[in-house]
């Protein structure tokens, strides 16, 4: 069965608040730059591909083994890359176009896909705590996404409880009551 570390989750916390941080600053960054979008696209990604490949030469060169790549084949390294480029391609093209709450809505139902894919082609086994857990990812984003729909929007019912709507009852009744009683 699954078993739970509060290492891992913690990390896994921290992952979600600091890619949420960086999709915000990504989304501000997209659609403030008049830029077209492809010429934005390879602007971040060459600058991202840049950074992680000092990070591999330092991390697994100079600080480890000089196995870069593991036990990768060629097979695993198209798969990551042709994979990991459409993901990122619309992934920031969500960004550019909607927003960064979107964007991590895609990231989970890309997660469920690729839970599926492995299921359906490497033959994996279904775990319905951990499709559990993805989907529940995706609902709690979606709700957020309407509950801030909803919040736009005024309420018939507020609007019917609300005084301001009904400028007769704005003067006192005790005073029409007065005017009448003296006209008496």
């Amino acid at each position: 069965g699954m078993t739970f570390s509060v290492v891992g989750i913690s990390l896994a916390l921290v992952k979600v608040v600091i890619s949420c941080y960086v999709a915000v600053l990504n989304q501000k960054a997209l659609k403030k730059d008049s830029n077209p979008f492809p010429v934005q696209f390879s602007a971040l990604k060459v600058s991202w591909a840049l950074t992680s490949l000092v990070y591999m030469i330092v991390k697994d060169g100079f600080l480890g083994e000089w196995d870069l790549f593991g036990v990768w084949s060629s097979r695993t390294i198209v798969l990551v890359f042709a994979g990991f480029i459409l993901k990122t391609l619309f992934n920031q093209y969500l960004l550019k176009v909607l927003d960064a709450i979107w964007k991590n809505i895609s990231e989970a139902v890309g997660v469920i896909l690729v839970y599926f894919a492995n299921i359906a082609f490497l033959g994996g086994s279904f775990d319905a705590a951990v499709f559990n857990a993805a989907f529940t990812v995706l609902l709690a984003c979606v709700a957020y996404v309407l509950s801030k729909a909803a919040a736009g929007k005024k309420s018939d019912v507020g609007d019917e409880l609300n005084p301001s709507h009904y400028p007769e009852l704005q003067t006192s009744l005790l005073a029409a009551t007065r005017r009448r009683i003296r006209g008496c």
